[in-house]
């Protein structure tokens, strides 16, 4: 499928640069497959997932790049009012820019989504931490000329972390080790101009959760605190996101 009226290559060059790179702190903002993966602590099969998530972008990648496009056109547009997102350019306005209706029809679905669960987090007291789309947009004016790709591979060796790779609910279970006080969580999305990431993290007993938005223009990151360590404790992590092609989350736990 087509999106683009007007697509050269000086947009596929900008659009593979974002894919390749995040606005934070220059970490690896990758685009990751919509297949559903089970973050497991065998690095083995973590980074036959990663392997796996790579031939998919290369079969898809013209798709993806235009997807990219997409967003980085139209996140401009996307403005935070309080706790709701809104956005401020009209379809015809989006087609002028080379957006096709489809995939504008498909942006307002995933900001309405996204609202919606920030409005049941703030219902439910969950922890809430929303980015300023057009900030990020105009930070990224400047890109970073030195890319790290290498987080998601350095991530699948780590014996006592992981990734998690859903376009649905996902969950990883690991035993926390003595010393060990926090688990920390990388959110990213595949595409999309704004996204929701809901990370539930239960230990001991205990469940705290951690709403946070993000957009193809950076990686999220959220420390969650651990209730106890040691012996036969375990922790476990339920990954969601509103984005349909599939995020992913990069779980470490930390002293």
């Amino acid at each position: 499928m087509k999106f683009f009226k007007n697509f050269n290559a000086s947009h596929y060059a900008l659009a593979f640069s974002i894919m390749l790179a995040s606005c934070a702190h220059g970490e690896a903002d990758l685009l990751l497959s919509s297949d559903n993966y089970s973050a497991t602590n065998n690095s083995e099969n973590i980074e036959q997932a990663i392997n796996d998530n790579e031939a998919y972008l290369k079969e898809h990648e013209a798709q993806l790049l235009d997807l990219r496009y997409a967003s980085m056109t139209i996140a401009e547009y996307i403005k935070l009012d309080g706790n709701t997102y809104t956005l401020t350019i009209s379809k015809d306005q989006a087609f002028k820019l080379g957006i096709n209706n489809e995939v504008y029809d498909t942006i307002v679905g995933q900001i309405k989504a996204t609202n919606d669960v920030i409005s049941e987090a703030i219902k439910n007291g969950d922890e809430v931490d929303l980015i300023d789309v057009q900030e990020r947009v105009e930070s990224y004016r400047m890109p970073q000329t030195n890319v790290r790709n290498n987080s998601l591979l350095n991530a699948s060796r780590s014996t006592s972390g992981g990734i998690i790779y859903s376009n649905k609910e996902s969950s990883a279970t690991f035993y926390v080790d003595s010393g060990i006080k926090k688990v920390i969580l990388k959110c990213g999305t595949n595409w999309a101009p704004l996204v929701s990431y809901t990370c539930r993290v239960s230990c001991f007993g205990e469940t705290k959760a951690y709403t946070c938005t993000g957009s193809i223009y950076c990686l999220r990151t959220i420390t969650a605190p651990l209730s106890a360590s040691g012996g036969k404790v375990t922790a476990s992590i339920n990954f969601t996101s509103t984005d349909p092609q599939g995020s992913f989350c990069i779980w470490t736990p930390s002293l």
